[in-house]
């Protein structure tokens, strides 16, 4: 069973620009959620599954999903 994780940020980041690093284990998953600002997401092993706008992407290490702020 997935381990399900915490949204750090849901309405205002602490900065205009913010960087956040985490160890993430085996399955774990961030609930659906969005929010008003861009993200970029890189996995540094692993692979890293995302569902963004419909879409279904893989990022294996050393690989980024860049995801922009919504209009």
């Amino acid at each position: 069973m997935a381990k399900q994780l915490q949204v750090p940020f849901t309405s205002k980041l602490p900065h205009p620009v913010y960087f956040r690093a985490a160890n993430l284990p085996a399955a774990a998953a961030y609930p659906r959620h969005r929010h008003p600002w861009g993200e970029f997401v890189y996995a540094f092993s692993g692979v890293m599954e995302l569902k963004l706008a419909g879409s279904h992407y893989l990022a294996p290490p050393q690989y980024e999903v860049p995801d922009g702020a919504p209009a």
